[in-house]
Order: structure tokens, then sequence, then C-alpha cells
């Protein structure tokens, strides 16, 4: 017997849907300045043409990096998906908008997730010392 109210359940039709994630992560300028210094030649291994000139076109280059860093490792927590190496990383992109806003877009097998609808946010916390950037 069915209680009243309740409907029942079709597989699939009814399935509870993803719960939102949020994804945070803290780069510390300190370590993203000796990380520039080292691999600055190198920044296609991470960044696409875009990202890397946001990152070079900044007074404090370190810092900029610091901030794609961080904002691209809080996009990725809040896919839940496993780690992918630099190729999985490369498939998030941080651009910057008109209002000069940072935004993402997902590519390759990511742009069929199922949390990316409604398009998730970017947000930003920055001291003297880091950046904190959340994704939800």
């Amino acid at each position: 017997m069915r209680r009243r109210g309740l409907s029942k359940r079709v597989p699939g039709k009814n399935a509870p849907r993803p719960a939102k994630r949020l994804g945070v992560d803290l780069v510390e300028f300190k370590k993203a300045k000796a990380f520039y210094g080292e691999h600055r030649n190198r920044l296609d291994t991470f960044f696409d043409g875009g990202e890397i000139r946001l990152i070079r076109q900044a007074r404090r280059p370190y810092e900029s990096l610091a901030l794609l860093l961080a904002a691209k490792e809080a996009v990725f927590k809040s896919l839940g998906e496993p780690w992918m190496g630099p190729e999985g990383f490369r498939k998030i992109r941080i651009f910057s908008r008109k209002n000069r806003e940072l935004s993402f877009r997902l590519k390759g097998n990511f742009k069929k997730h199922p949390m990316r609808r409604p398009a998730p946010a970017l947000f930003f916390l920055k001291s003297k010392d880091y950046v904190v950037a959340g994704c939800r």
C-alpha cells in the first residue's frame, strides 16, 4: 500500500541531481614566485595562450600565476573528478571578462560534466601573502 502524497520512483527519471560541490584552493605568493622563476618558459604545460598573457602582462606575474593556479584547482575540485595530470588541468580555461572579472570555460570531456549547470561561479580572497579561490 502506498502512502498518500508519495509518488512511485521511476529509475533515472526521479534520480536526485548531484549536489553542488564547493572547490577551494589557497596559493601562497612566495611559492608562486619561486614556481614562476623556475618555470616561466614552460607555462604552456598548464596554461593556454590567453592565460599566459594574463600572467605575463601583470605588474606582478607571480601574483597572477597564483590566482590562476588557485582558480583552476578550485574549479577542478568543484567538478569532483580524479586528478588527470597537466592535460586535465589545461581543460579548465580561466579568462578575463570585459568587466575584468575572471571566469572559466571547460574543454574536452569536462564540457558535458553534470556539475556545469548552472554555471558555477568563481570567487577570490586576497591577502598580502596568499590568494584563496573558490568555485561553487
